[in-house]
């Protein structure tokens, strides 16, 4: 009778075992699901942003600024599929043409 315990034991133990990993792989699904929704929504909104902070003056682009048409080339890029249209002033690295954004001296 020792034998079959252990063995039903095993048994349910993989089941267990078994559901909670495929609990755990939906969840990690609807993760994803939710962040690639999230993405699009904060892609969607980044012009808008972008336009309103220059809008209202408190934030500008200089004048040779790179950061403004990296960030409006891959927007066009992105949403007309027009990988021709590269018009990169700098090397193309986000962290190095952020620092042409500054804040405006009038507000």
């Amino acid at each position: 009778m020792k034998v079959y315990h252990g063995i039903a034991y095993y048994i349910e133990y993989i089941l267990i075992v078994t559901l909670v990993m495929h609990n755990f792989s939906e969840i990690i699904n609807m993760v994803k699901d939710t962040i690639n929704n999230l993405v699009g929504f904060m892609n969607s909104l980044v012009p808008i942003l972008m336009a309103l902070m220059t809008s209202s003056r408190k934030y500008c682009f200089c004048k040779f600024n790179s950061t403004y048409n990296i960030i409006y080339n891959n927007f066009y890029r992105k949403y007309n599929y027009n990988s021709n249209f590269t018009n990169y002033n700098c090397v193309n690295n986000y962290r190095n043409c952020f620092k042409y954004f500054r804040q405006s001296s009038n507000r």
